[in-house]
């Protein structure tokens, strides 16, 4: 059984066209042979009609005795052929039949009626070869005619007859050995048609096997390009392809991976659907969004993102072509929707992309810089109001007395004063965090800058009715590598927020360290700072408690953070509302520094 398509199919078709042939070869042989046979017996009948004629016009001058005319006659019907001798008036002198045109037949043949025609044709002297049909057997009879001739008359004629039946077993003879040399060619030939025909299609056989390595991703198979004609071009071709599939395959592959790594990559939310709305990708930073581990695998839209009006925010992108933003929350984020749907080159929308950024950390930056610009307009409006109104009060005469006036002066120095240091923190903020301020490091003895500024503070503290304990070995404090003006203002500033934080207890300066950093900590047991407000604590213009804040700004902290970040330092705060705070900022050892460098 042949399993290849395309070879049984040729192998069919050369079958098909041998046998159509031989069929049509047989059906003109068998039309066309029995005329080819009678016209070879009519060729072999003329010759011995005019030998007959020449017979009789010897015997009719005289110079051929009559026994020996009929002798011969009866000599030639064993031949299978009639002899039919008459004169001009159709009269005949004799005839000689055949015995094999005899046998068989259902009746004496009327011959003299049979050959009336034909004798009328032969004595006006033409030489006839024609076929006759008999009415009284029913058979068909081959005639040959010649007219005997005596000194230059037409005085007879010689007819040859023979039953065209007699011809049958010869054109069936040659039909059958037509119709058995017709099957042996077909054998014959039908072996070396499906050798060929397996020789011609194992190229494209190949091909196929090419073409299906190709489908499974194997571009390094390649077709036989030996073959000569349009099947080595096809395969020439073939690989051109691979070739030309392989590079754009590969490209495609490459931009994909390149396309899911930065997608992936992405801080912002990505999420893609079809036309239906399925799920067709997804990167890490969606499922962590929404509280799925980042390596998972879902394709199921609830479970991803249970909120359904998300859905069908994507719906309708899709089915309106209309981008869609809106606002999520989801817990104690804020999350920023945008849907947009995506069009193939013939413009239809097979899909839409939805991005989700957290804005959680913009948002709450948005309303701390209202929350800033207020407290910045109140703190601004109060000294502002207070030395307008004082102003005013001495301008219209209400006060009088120079005792008066010399406590209103007082008072319009003092919220000069507030007025002044608001603008020199903002100012002080500004430069530190544009970079324009220059710090220059060299080496600092801790122990003695500890001691010097707690001095400082050590009576102011005292006067409110607190405690100050400086907690330090001043000998075996190592020195540091940094500014001795920038830590004695981030000291400054730590103890300035814990006495005005402390309504009773201590304000403890203390010192540590190990092989690479000292470690000062500022504590006091004051009110404490809320679990919520440490995350914050170093934002610009954040106060954790107004209603403690005294005449501060908000802008201390944020101040000693950037001094410190310009030093390349850190600062912590730890804090249990109620109990007191502690803030600890970090100098570099200078031995540390000689080593590093």
């Amino acid at each position: 059984m042949i399993k290849s398509w395309f070879l049984r199919r040729i192998v069919l078709l050369i079958a098909a066209t041998i046998l159509l042939s031989a069929l049509f070869t047989t059906i003109l042989f068998v039309v066309a042979a029995r005329s080819i046979v009678a016209e070879m017996v009519a060729t072999d009948l003329v010759p011995r009609a005019e030998y007959f004629s020449n017979l009789m016009t010897r015997y009719l001058e005289g110079t051929m005795p009559k026994d020996v005319l009929k002798t011969m006659v009866s000599d030639a019907t064993v031949l299978g052929a009639n002899i039919h001798v008459c004169d001009a008036q159709g009269g005949y002198y004799f005839e000689a039949t055949s015995p094999e045109t005899e046998s068989g037949s259902d009746g004496a043949e009327d011959y003299v009626k049979l050959l009336a025609a034909s004798i009328v044709s032969v004595v006006k002297g033409n030489r006839i070869v024609s076929q006759v049909h008999s009415s009284t057997t029913g058979r068909d009879y081959l005639v040959v005619g010649m007219p005997i001739a005596q000194d230059d008359k037409i005085v007879g004629a010689v007819l040859l007859t023979k039953p065209l039946m007699d011809l049958s077993g010869t054109v069936t003879t040659l039909n059958n050995s037509l119709f058995v040399s017709m099957l042996i060619a077909f054998a014959v030939m039908l072996i070396p048609a499906y050798l060929a025909a397996r020789r011609m299609i194992r190229p494209i056989n190949q091909m196929r096997g090419v073409a299906l390595h190709m489908a499974r991703g194997d571009y390094s198979v390649r077709a036989d390009e030996t073959r000569k004609g349009e099947v080595g071009e096809l395969a020439l071709a073939f690989n051109y392809l691979a070739t030309q599939l392989s590079a754009t395959i590969s490209s495609l592959v490459v931009e994909r991976n390149r396309l899911k790594n930065t997608l992936d990559g992405l801080n912002e939310g990505i999420v893609a659907v079809d036309h239906t709305g399925s799920i067709t990708h997804t990167n890490p930073s969606v499922l962590r969004l929404f509280g799925h581990n980042a390596a998972a695998q879902i394709t199921e839209r609830e479970q991803l993102i249970p909120d359904e009006s998300v859905w069908k925010d994507f719906d309708f992108a899709i089915q309106e072509r209309c981008p869609m933003v809106r606002s999520l929350s989801q817990g104690s984020i804020v999350l920023r929707v945008s849907i947009s749907p995506l069009e193939d080159e013939n413009g239809t929308v097979v899909g839409a992309v939805g991005l989700f950024r957290d804005v959680t950390e913009s948002e709450r930056l948005e309303q701390m810089q209202r929350d800033y610009v207020a407290n910045v307009s109140h703190e601004l409006r109060t000294p502002v109001a207070g030395v307008r109104g004082l102003a005013e009060a001495l301008h219209d005469g209400i006060v009088r007395s120079e005792q008066d006036k010399q406590r209103y002066y007082g008072y319009i120095l003092r919220e000069s004063l507030r007025l002044s240091r608001l603008i020199d923190d903002l100012l002080e903020l500004s430069r530190l965090q544009a970079g324009t301020v220059a710090v220059r490091c060299s080496s600092v003895d801790v122990g003695a800058l500890l001691r010097e500024v707690g001095e400082k503070y050590r009576n102011m503290v005292e006067e409110v009715g607190l405690e100050f304990r400086l907690d330090i070995d001043s000998a075996a404090c190592p020195r540091a590598w940094s500014n001795a003006d920038r830590i004695e203002q981030v000291l400054v500033i730590l103890l300035d927020n814990a006495v005005k934080y402390s309504e009773s207890g201590c304000v403890r300066v203390s010192a540590e360290w190990d092989d690479e950093r000292i470690y000062v900590s500022v504590e006091d047991e004051g009110v404490g700072i809320r679990k919520e407000d440490l995350a914050h604590l170093f934002d610009r213009f954040y106060k954790s408690d107004k209603a403690h804040a005294g005449g501060g700004t908000g802008l201390g902290l944020s101040i000693a953070r950037e001094v410190l970040n310009k030093l390349g330092e850190t600062i912590k705060a730890e804090s249990e509302e109620g109990k007191g705070s502690k803030f600890t900022f970090t100098l570099l050892r200078e031995d540390a520094h000689d080593r590093d460098a």
